[in-house]
């Protein structure tokens, strides 16, 4: 059941991820397009708003590791939801 799951959520993780971005983007009162959420790197997203994304992910998908969540490491390499959706994969399969 794990590898068919896992292709399964993908999508499902992904538009999860796009509702969160969505919701702290329309908080910070941020013009963005619907269409371009994938791409984080793009979007006017600063620091504090970035982190509490984060925050909202590792709750919503229940990522909390021995370090309490992703690693500063994980968050530098993340510019896209593929990115997010990879560690909550990855996080999912370990516990």
């Amino acid at each position: 059941m794990g590898n068919m799951e896992q292709q399964l959520n993908r999508e499902e993780i992904k538009a999860k991820l796009r509702e969160i971005i969505k919701a702290q983007l329309e908080n910070d009162e941020v013009e963005y397009d619907e269409n371009n959420l994938d791409n984080l790197s793009e979007l006017d997203i600063d620091s504090l708003s970035f982190v509490e994304i984060i925050f909202e992910i590792e709750d919503k998908f229940d990522v909390k590791s021995a370090g309490g969540g992703f690693s500063d490491e994980q968050l530098k390499e993340i510019k896209t939801t593929d990115d997010i959706a990879n560690l909550i994969i990855a996080a999912k399969s370990v516990s």
